[in-house]
């Protein structure tokens, strides 16, 4: 089994393999034992969840019962924070004080709800001289401005804080060391922990500092060494082996390309149809620079436009949704009404996909309000699932446009090639005219062909009917098979300057 978790956090069956933190764990505990109310805050990508999963938790739950929350679901927190507490109180194993850890609190601000109620709630039960709970409070840092909300509810809200800061090196070092040694099949060769610390660097806030080395990225590379060096005979993550595979920001690219990339193919989790809608979705999964957006599938078909899934959207939109969902694409979002539910089917078919393979990080179903009725459809919510993918993610989009528009060109030139001058230069060849003359003959025949055009425009309705007949399924056609990666698409060539290029050589024209 490979030791290294990849993209997705560390569950706590593998709290073996996390490595690093065992200082900081300590502290921790030690805090939320003794103080009533504990904030841990970090910056995006530095790992806490798997921290709190495979550290903290663990050392808590020996002694004391542990709840852990960290899906909010839009629905009112208090109310959910209620639920954990009567769970609490209805075990009552008499160890000692229990523990509350409430984790990804940032969501909590991400919703409209009133948060009055939940201040409320937290103050009632931190503010007592003998708490019944110790509560640990988990957020990003970026989202540490909106709990200045709790200031007048909880006194000591920004005392009892701690920061969860990057890894350092040597637990960096622990961290890409360990876990092989401990299965004992696959040997760590020095430079490489070198090698890695160098590239997988990541600058600071305003480029400040040395800059420090994101977890996810950390174990996506190292998971990646390890398949390789598991099958060759050396058995040796190694420098060599990581140069092969074109160091650090190769790999995480090879990661995405190898799904999207290949979508289509049986190793892929996407079809053709769903890259050109995770085209589309790209640039409604990221709010700014930095923020990532959290919806559902409902809200994300709401966003959606038929602009987003670029040139070969309109084609796919005609083979995979009915009439009425591809016209609410097209409507401007104000002014549309509830999304139809074979686009918000095609989303949700492509957003699971998405967490299967990593790049998602979805919330489980959870009701609008506690206490819906039952049978209430549950909403479920999903996030890319690390910062760093973002990047990725837009430059796959534009890689891929690129891509398609690319291939339709070199079938428009080519149709365009065999349609028209090879027709002129066969009448050339066969009539035995000068060139001018049928230069004059295609200039008339081009006058006509305008007239002609003139007629279609006027009846687009037709024109538009045609060219899904003809030109959509050409397009979607277009739109399988692989991507290639950015360096393996040299300069782009003019398919149609080519042609005409070699056939007036071939007729003399032009020198060989």
């Amino acid at each position: 089994m490979n030791p290294y978790p990849g993209l997705r956090p560390f569950r706590a069956d593998e709290s073996y393999l996390f490595m690093g933190r065992e200082v900081v764990q300590s502290s921790v505990t030690t805090r939320v034992r003794i103080s009533p109310l504990t904030l841990l805050v970090a910056r995006s990508g530095v790992g806490k969840s798997s921290f709190l999963t495979c550290r903290v938790i663990p050392k808590l739950a020996e002694a004391s019962q542990v709840r852990y929350r960290n899906e909010w679901g839009g629905a009112a927190a208090n109310s959910l924070i209620d639920l954990e507490l009567d769970s609490i109180a209805a075990v009552g194993d008499g160890r000692e004080k229990p523990v509350l850890v409430l984790d990804q609190f940032e969501d909590v601000f991400k919703f409209p709800n009133p948060r009055e109620p939940l201040w409320d709630k937290l103050a009632e039960i931190v503010n007592l001289p003998d708490s019944p709970v110790n509560i640990l409070i988990s957020m990003r840092e970026e989202w540490l401005g909106a709990w200045g909300e709790s200031a007048d509810y909880l006194p000591a809200g920004f005392s009892v804080l701690i920061r969860l800061t990057p890894l350092t090196a040597q637990e960096v070092t622990r961290a890409i060391r360990r876990p092989p040694q401990i299965g004992g099949e696959i040997t760590v060769e020095d430079e490489l922990v070198a090698a890695l610390l160098r590239d997988l660097k990541r600058p600071t806030a305003f480029g400040l500092g040395d800059g420090h080395v994101e977890p996810g990225l950390l174990q996506l590379v190292c998971h990646r060494l390890w398949d390789e060096a598991s099958a060759r005979q050396d058995k040796m993550m190694s420098v060599e082996l990581y140069e092969k595979l074109g160091r650090a920001d190769r790999i995480s690219r090879d990661f995405v390309w190898n799904e999207l990339g290949n979508a289509g193919d049986s190793a892929s989790h996407f079809t053709s149809h769903d890259r050109v809608l995770w085209v589309g979705m790209t640039r409604h999964l990221v709010v700014a620079q930095g923020i990532k957006a959290i919806v559902d599938p409902v809200a994300m078909a709401r966003k959606l436009r038929t602009e987003d899934l670029g040139f070969a959207g309109p084609a796919v939109a005609y083979a995979r949704l009915p009439k009425e969902s591809r016209a609410y694409l097209s409507r401007m979002p104000e002014r549309r009404d509830d999304p139809p539910e074979p686009l918000v089917a095609w989303i949700a078919d492509v957003v699971k996909k998405g967490v299967e393979v990593g790049f998602l990080k979805q919330q489980h179903g959870l009701p609008s309000y506690v206490g819906s009725q039952q049978g209430e459809e549950l909403k479920s919510l999903f996030e890319i699932s690390h910062d760093a993918l973002s990047d990725i993610f837009q430059q796959f989009a534009v890689e891929f446009e690129g891509w398609i528009r690319g291939r339709w060109a070199k079938v428009a030139g080519a149709l365009f090639g065999l349609l028209f001058v090879l027709p002129f230069f066969v009448f050339i060849i066969l009539t035995g005219a000068t060139f001018w003359e049928a230069l004059a003959r295609l200039l008339f025949f081009i006058g006509g062909l305008i007239v002609y055009f003139i007629i279609i425009w006027l009846f687009l309705l037709i024109f538009e009917f045609l060219f899904s007949l003809i030109g959509y399924p050409i397009i979607r056609k277009l739109a399988r098979g692989i991507v290639p990666p950015p360096s393996a698409q040299g300069k782009p060539k003019s398919t149609f300057q080519e042609a005409i290029k070699h056939m007036a050589r071939r007729l003399g024209f032009l020198p060989r």
